[in-house]
């Protein structure tokens, strides 16, 4: 509060930047009461004092209507005025809203360009954006080695994100030479930055002794806090063990209660476990056939669904299980 009230003195003094740190305090509510129209009008006071960060903060607010009203053509005026002040994150921004198409034209060889603007000013989200159209090709020529480098730049730049995707470099030898406890140790600081996909491949690590001791009990308590922080495969992974006891106690109806979370996520191979549990009456679930073919029909229609789900819909249709027999259906799916 005391340091609310002291940028809010500055502010009011002429201070541009002073407008634009009270603005970023009442958007958070650090300190003070979130205001979301508050925030804007304090990033629009500062824009108009000048400060660059102000335009891009405002252009976050018209991009996602925090404070105004959404209005995507606005934001890519409020970003460009940033970037033309020398902020770097507006580049980012910029590259980001052409990559969509957000309020402009969408251009990958332009988004390339402000990407790449954003990183030689070291905006570690610019280079991690680079890092990404370098590994899949988008508006560049694929260059898995120019994707690690780019990848590794912004993960020392500190953006968590690029620690996982460094981890899958090194443990799939992706532009770097392959090296499991590389990738164990880049999934571990993406981890303790609270990345959820790190987390998930740090307990994959575990279970599989890749790059670290195997340990079958760490491995739960990463798929754990992996879960918890809203990743759906990690659900999968820990009804896994829960049924089969790997690192915590056998606990079917746990293992269910974990498979129903991945597969209301959108995990195709939690809707087959879960399929797999009303065929086998696992827990205290009853033997329901219609059940587990409904659930492997929701495995196959996401994709990568995965074969076993595939085989047995066609077997079940082919037999009449759960499902209307139909050979014509059951050719398709095997």
């Amino acid at each position: 509060r005391r340091a609310a009230a002291f940028l809010r003195k500055g502010a009011e003094m002429g201070d541009p930047e002073a407008w634009t740190k009270l603005g970023a305090m009442h958007k958070e509510g650090v300190g003070v009461g979130e205001d979301l129209k508050w925030a804007a009008e304090c990033f629009r006071r500062g824009a108009d004092g000048g400060d660059p960060r102000a335009w891009t903060n405002l252009g976050v607010c018209y991009e996602s209507g925090h404070g105004v009203v959404e209005d995507q053509k606005w934001a890519v005026v409020c970003y460009q005025k940033g970037a033309d002040g020398g902020d770097p994150k507006a580049w980012t921004k910029l590259g980001i809203c052409h990559e969509k198409g957000l309020g402009a034209i969408k251009d990958l060889k332009q988004a390339i360009e402000f990407h790449r603007k954003g990183a030689e000013m070291e905006d570690p989200e610019a280079m991690f954006n680079l890092g990404v159209c370098h590994a899949t090709g988008k508006g560049v020529v694929r260059n898995q080695k120019r994707s690690a480098e780019h990848f590794r730049n912004a993960a020392e730049g500190g953006y968590s994100k690029a620690w996982f995707h460094l981890g899958v470099c090194y443990e799939e030898g992706k532009g770097v030479v392959r090296d499991l406890k590389r990738a164990a140790a880049c999934y571990q600081q993406g981890a303790d930055k609270g990345e959820s996909k790190a987390w998930l491949n740090l307990g994959t690590c575990y279970e599989e002794g890749r790059g670290v001791a195997k340990d079958p009990h760490q491995a739960a308590e990463c798929y754990w806090v992996a879960a918890e922080g809203g990743n759906p495969t990690a659900w999968n992974h820990l009804g896994l063990c829960h049924q089969f006891g790997r690192g915590v106690p056998v606990n079917l109806e746990r293992g269910v209660e974990c498979y129903r979370k991945g597969a209301d996520g959108g995990d195709p191979k939690a809707w087959l476990n879960l399929g797999v549990c009303h065929e086998n009456s696992c827990s205290d679930f009853e033997n329901n056939l219609m059940q587990a073919a409904e659930c492997y029909r929701k495995a196959v229609e996401i994709e990568g669904g995965g074969r076993e789900a595939w085989i047995r819909l066609g077997f079940w249709c082919e037999n009449g299980l759960g499902v209307v027999k139909n050979l014509r259906r059951a050719a398709a799916f095997l």
